[in-house]
């Protein structure tokens, strides 16, 4: 396996966009930007681009600091591999967000926990979760305050679908489908 992240942009499945770039801190800015300037080009509608520029960020923010292969490359700096992926449908106007990547399997209850306390949720609890989330250190941990999927569910149009499939011993491949 190598240390590439995947970003691919289809419409109908007809691929118009791809590239490969490293996850660390440095292209997760600069993959959101790329993928924003290409969703801009096709007169993507703005508040969707708005929406999948933060939730790219989140994503890629996940995958850096939860992917079981995550390493520091330099005293601060991290780098990990996943795959990324944002498709359109043009009959539904809907952008569909993937991403993949390989975890410990002792992160997935936390995950699922995270994500089944946001089912259900409105856009008005989902912004009180958040403001308490922020403020409660109770969940705040190494890797930051743990408000990703919160963030994520501010964006989306339909509730976050996770999966998880065995890999090898204590590894797990994590897949997750966001609808903005």
């Amino acid at each position: 396996m190598n240390n590439q992240l995947n970003i691919c942009i289809e419409i109908d499945n007809d691929t118009i966009f791809e590239c490969n770039a490293k996850i660390n801190e440095d292209s997760i800015t600069k993959s959101a930007i790329e993928v924003e300037n290409k969703l801009q080009k096709y007169n993507a509608d703005v508040d969707q681009v708005r929406s999948i520029y933060e939730i790219t960020v989140e994503i890629l923010q996940n995958i850096l600091n939860y992917a079981h292969d995550s390493k520091y490359i330099s005293e601060n700096k991290k780098e990990a591999t996943g795959n990324f992926k944002v498709s359109y449908q043009t009959n539904t106007n809907k952008y569909y967000i993937y991403s993949c990547n390989l975890i410990e399997s002792n992160k997935v209850n936390k995950i699922k926990d995270i994500v089944n306390n946001l089912i259900g949720l409105d856009q008005k609890d989902i912004r009180k979760l958040l403001r308490q989330s922020m403020r409660n250190k109770s969940n705040k941990h190494e890797k930051g305050a743990g408000l990703g999927f919160i963030m994520m569910a501010k964006y989306v149009s339909e509730p976050i679908d996770i999966t998880f499939e065995d890999v090898e011993n204590d590894i797990k491949s994590f897949k997750l489908k966001l609808v903005v």
